[in-house]
């Protein structure tokens, strides 16, 4: 009896260990080596030098090279500009940094980087979590608004080709292999006679019959995700302010806002930058008339309200509804 209950507390315990470890197995698998995160911002129409912020957590070992490349995936939204700002990020010390617009379009970039040091690998980002900017590239808000999109995604590539982490001895995280069998087989076209095992002509097939075939083991690099996270960002433009219709990036409306009115409706003619923002009157057919010069002068010199379009506001809101 004694035996039976020592042996079914063994059991119990060898049980417990085996989901500990299990679980502990489990989460190491869970828990990744990298993240590399890209920020969420906004800015306005016409704004230059949006601050994008790419973080990244090397929770296990130090980093010291990085080769990262970030695309959107709609391309009248925003564009990525050739600069950088490092001030404050992990990068501000490192020998060599830059960015690279790939297809030139300004909608996709590869950052590249190297924390250089001393021979042996005395520098680097030492382990940590990702809560300070490992670099800020910097976005080029549109003059025009995209009719279809006001948002769009930043993807980071987890190619192989395009994905890059190194640490300070030369070591590249992230990245496994996969043993693939490569086999190239041929046909022989043209055989010397009479004995006929001296072919002047092979010629490379990819199903029999064949007559010679090379078999051998490759290794296959690719971004392990249980070892890399990704998360994508987002950059998205903020409606235009009321009134502003001289496209100021301070969003106030001044006198420069009411003469470029006044040159839009009786002088140069020329249209407006952002004619959304200058239909102050909130007329339905959203042009700029005269009753959107008659709001402006009260706003900046009779009445002082306020410009707004609650009426307008609130039968879109009926509409969604």
């Amino acid at each position: 009896m004694s035996f039976n209950k020592s042996f079914r507390q063994a059991s119990v315990c060898v049980l417990v260990a085996a989901i500990l470890f299990c679980g502990v197995s489990m989460q190491a698998i869970a828990d990744p080596e990298i993240d590399v995160r890209v920020g969420n911002v906004e800015g306005e129409l016409g704004e230059t030098g949006v601050l994008l912020p790419i973080y990244i957590s090397n929770y296990l070992d130090s980093i010291a090279s990085v080769g990262l490349f970030l695309q959107m995936d709609r391309p009248n939204v925003a564009s990525f500009m050739e600069s950088f700002d490092t001030t404050g990020t992990l990068v501000g010390g490192w020998d060599w940094i830059g960015v690279d617009l790939y297809s030139g379009t300004g909608h996709d970039i590869k950052i590249m980087g190297a924390a250089g040091g001393l021979p042996g690998g005395s520098r680097g980002i030492g382990p940590q979590s990702g809560e300070i900017p490992f670099i800020n590239l910097r976005l080029a808000m549109p003059d025009v608004p995209d009719l279809f999109e006001d948002s769009a995604n930043i993807l980071v590539s987890t190619f192989v080709s395009m994905f890059s982490i190194g640490t300070p001895d030369g070591r590249t995280l992230g990245v496994s292999y996969e043993e693939v069998w490569d086999s190239t087989c041929f046909r022989c076209e043209s055989w010397v006679p009479p004995e006929s095992t001296v072919c002047l002509s092979w010629q490379q097939v990819s199903a029999p019959p064949y007559d010679s075939c090379d078999v051998q083991m490759n290794s296959i690099p690719f971004i392990d995700t249980d070892k890399v996270r990704v998360v994508s960002g987002s950059v998205a433009t903020t409606p235009p302010v009321l009134g502003n219709i001289d496209a100021s990036l301070d969003g106030l409306v001044t006198m420069a806002d009411l003469t470029m009115m006044i040159d839009h409706l009786f002088i140069s003619l020329q249209p407006l930058r952002w004619p959304t923002s200058g239909n102050i009157d909130c007329s339905s057919d959203d042009q700029v008339t005269m009753g959107d010069l008659t709001v402006m002068i009260d706003h900046l010199f009779i009445s002082l309200d306020e410009l707004d379009c609650p009426l307008k506001q609130n039968e879109g809101a009926a509409l969604q509804d």
